[in-house]
């Protein structure tokens, strides 16, 4: 149901030493997030400048602000940095959906690439498919990866036989 949502909004805590468990989730999706601080110690200010898809306000914001931000997303301006959140959320239920998406996307870049790009794309879409073996052996979506690594490899081997 969440994803069906254009814009997630996230309420702050009253204590500045707890993080609002639902906006590391609202995050991860990519979407737009305001966070409404309720405390000037909020402690989603650190991760305010990590994530092209948070913006925090408070009762102090002009409307104009917010206003600026949303015009992010109806243009598709703004970036979700998928290593940022991979990093600052280690144990985050959400990883090994990052970094499924991580392979996903640089699988899909290397398969749909020129050809004299296909092979240094291959690679990295390799390296970033046992990046999710190594942490998620038994991945939720293993039928997937299976068959990206075995078409990931072809082509590797293709490309090494025409060389």
């Amino acid at each position: 149901m969440i994803n069906n949502f254009h814009l997630l909004l996230s309420i702050g805590n009253t204590n500045k030493y707890q993080l609002p468990s639902k906006v590391i989730e609202y995050i991860s999706l990519g979407k737009p997030v305001i966070h409404f601080a309720e405390i000037p110690s909020d402690p989603m200010y650190r991760f305010e400048k990590l994530f092209g898809n948070l913006k925090i306000i408070n009762k102090e914001q002009q409307p104009s602000d917010i206003n600026n931000y949303l015009k992010l997303f109806q243009n598709g301006t703004f970036d979700f940095n998928n290593d940022n959140f991979i990093e600052n959320f280690p144990g985050s239920i959400y990883r090994e959906d990052a970094l499924f998406y991580k392979f996903d996307s640089a699988y899909k870049l290397a398969i749909n690439s020129v050809v004299w790009k296909q092979q240094e794309r291959t690679e990295v879409a390799l390296k970033f498919y046992k990046n999710l073996m190594r942490y998620f052996p038994e991945t939720k979506y293993h039928s997937q990866t299976t068959q990206m690594y075995e078409t990931l490899e072809n082509i590797k081997n293709n490309l090494t036989t025409k060389s």
